[in-house]
């Protein structure tokens, strides 16, 4: 029988780093002495708005880089910090989704002045792109609908890192600008109803805006992102039934990125980096090793249920310590370009 190529979208990498807790690897944020360098200090200031919003009955967030995380007060920390949840893992593929598809149509609007985008969605379009299906009488399971919900609602009240870089040409030399800002990668605007005169039902809408690390690769250079399934959602759904593991989803995102990059038929991690884009390290703090070795075969094992690989083994670096080989799947590179 004759393999299908599947329909992908292109997948930014910053936004993957984002997601990992890796954006600030390339950037020199501390100085000398451990603490942050005078031009990001505004990170004290952000936590402080935080803190002042939540007190007052909101219930917002800022995601950090772990580097930046175990600089935080403890007592700060629990407050102001929520993880990444599976869910909004898979909201953040949705959006990129669909706003890829706004841009093909070219209903995507770059706001040059803030660096976002903008564009509206039905909210049907949202559960199908969050791997949501129908039941027989064409409706969305209503428990799963919420979710959804949520998880778009977590990310319009998180905070995130987002590392900005510039160039530019002033007399007739090149200057870059490096920095970070700490902004909502969602932004939800507007949630309202187009209804005929006389209609029963409306057509529901959602304004939004995004920041442009969704759509960060305007010269379409390779290495700015990675395809990924545009059903991805849906297949992960299917082969992971009950509640979504936020490193697993993680796992497959960067095991598509790696794929992408390099031509290979294996691909190795060691067990240390596998902690690190899971994001596994509160288990290892905790010395819960068994869980982290679950979550880990957990991961393989979707990816083998989603044809990416074909087997892994598990074996020794030169230096001694665990690493992994994942054996991937002929059919992977079916994905279109």
């Amino acid at each position: 029988m004759e393999e299908q190529v599947q329909d992908v979208i292109h997948y930014p990498n910053g936004l993957l780093k984002i997601e990992t807790g890796q954006q600030c690897k390339q950037l020199e944020i501390f100085d000398d002495e451990g603490e942050l360098k005078k031009e990001f200090r505004h990170v004290n200031e952000e936590i402080g708005e935080v803190l002042k919003l939540n007190n007052n009955g909101a219930n917002y967030s800022i995601e950090f880089p772990r580097e930046i995380e175990q600089k935080v007060p403890e007592k700060y920390r629990k407050s102001i910090t929520k993880e990444l949840t599976a869910n909004e893992v898979r909201i953040l593929t949705a959006i990129v989704v669909m706003a890829q598809k706004a841009k093909s149509v070219g209903k995507l609007y770059y706001l040059d002045k803030i660096d976002r985008a903008y564009f509206e969605f039905n909210p049907w379009d949202l559960y199908k792109c969050a791997g949501l299906e129908k039941d027989k009488s064409g409706r969305y399971d209503k428990r799963q609908k919420e979710f959804v919900k949520q998880a778009l609602v977590g990310l319009d009240h998180k905070k995130f890192f987002i590392p900005v870089r510039k160039v530019k040409k002033v007399k007739g030399k090149i200057l870059e600008y490096t920095g970070i800002k700490i902004e909502r990668l969602i932004e939800i605007h507007e949630i309202g109803e187009w209804k005929k005169e006389g209609d029963m039902e409306g057509r529901p809408v959602m304004k939004l805006t995004v920041d442009s690390v969704f759509f960060d690769f305007k010269r379409e250079k390779k290495q700015t992102y990675f395809n990924i399934p545009t059903d991805l959602n849906n297949r992960i759904r299917k082969v992971n039934i009950g509640r979504p593991n936020t490193s697993v989803e993680l796992f497959i995102k960067c095991l598509y990125q790696v794929c992408h990059m390099a031509d290979k038929d294996k691909v190795e991690y060691s067990y240390n980096r596998l902690v690190e884009i899971m994001k596994l390290d509160k288990y290892r703090i905790n010395k819960h090793h068994s869980r982290i070795d679950k979550t880990i075969n957990k991961a393989f094992e979707t990816a083998r249920k989603l044809m990416i690989i074909n087997d892994w083994e598990e074996t020794k670096s030169k230096h001694g310590s665990k690493k992994y080989i994942l054996h991937i799947s002929k059919g992977k590179y079916l994905l279109a370009s």
